[in-house]
């Protein structure tokens, strides 16, 4: 997954909760709700570790989609994301002559960096850094965003660049949350990138990022990611 969501949210749950400071004493009912928002969170985790998965990705480049890749994902017992693959994962079989197969590992090397330069740029967003978040909140770069159905909003903007926007919407009644939006770029603001992160919500109640998508319309590269077929694993 993109994201490790667990972790993200008590970042976010913590950085707000210690720095909130005056805002927090004018509206104390916001950090009440960030103090079971940590609460919930703790015990998402707990739920969260105890399942495995199945985690499709599949790419997008030049309007063609390729073949999706597949792994078992679980929690191992140091709290690190484990990805089993399944099936086949090894390099394409390249065919034809040998001008032809320069040409097609030169375009899979080319996309390979794309790749990598939009990984980098998502690890920058994700998981969230409690100093940055800390930092907009004293500069009054965080605003809250309330949707009219027990939904909310934190817009954090200039979060890593200037004229980027984070967005973690939630409900606040359930404290559930239910979408990531970043809209950000990679050397200007012509070149942009948009990771939008949907969550969904077990049986038990255990909330999960369930499709992440990363869009680079300059690079025309689409990643998407799905964790589908939860269950609990037979140790």
């Amino acid at each position: 997954m993109f994201i490790s969501k667990s972790r993200f949210i008590l970042s976010v749950v913590l950085s707000l909760v210690s720095t909130a400071g005056i805002q927090a004493q004018q509206q104390p009912t916001i950090q009440d709700k960030l103090q079971r928002m940590q609460q919930a969170a703790a015990q998402n985790t707990q739920k969260l570790h105890t399942y495995q998965w199945i985690e499709s990705t599949s790419l997008t480049i030049n309007g063609k989609a390729g073949e999706p890749k597949e792994a078992i994902c679980h929690y191992g017992p140091d709290g690190q994301l484990v990805k089993t693959p399944l099936g086949q994962q090894g390099p394409p079989h390249i065919s034809g002559g040998p001008l032809k197969q320069h040409i097609i590992k030169k375009k899979i090397e080319e996309a390979e960096e794309e790749i990598s330069e939009i990984t980098d740029l998502v690890s920058a967003y994700l998981p969230l850094n409690p100093v940055q978040l800390g930092n907009a909140w004293h500069t009054k770069r965080v605003d809250f965003e309330h949707d009219g159905e027990s939904g909310n909003t934190v817009i954090i903007n200039d979060y890593v660049k200037p004229g980027d926007q984070f967005r973690l919407s939630m409900n606040m009644t359930t404290l559930q949350i239910q979408r990531i939006v970043i809209q950000t770029y990679f050397q200007s603001q012509k070149d942009p990138m948009t990771v939008d992160v949907r969550f969904s919500q077990l049986a038990d109640g255990t909330v999960y990022p369930s499709i992440s998508t990363i869009s680079a319309p300059t690079k025309n590269i689409v990643i998407t990611k799905s964790s589908t077929n939860f269950s609990k694993p037979a140790y």
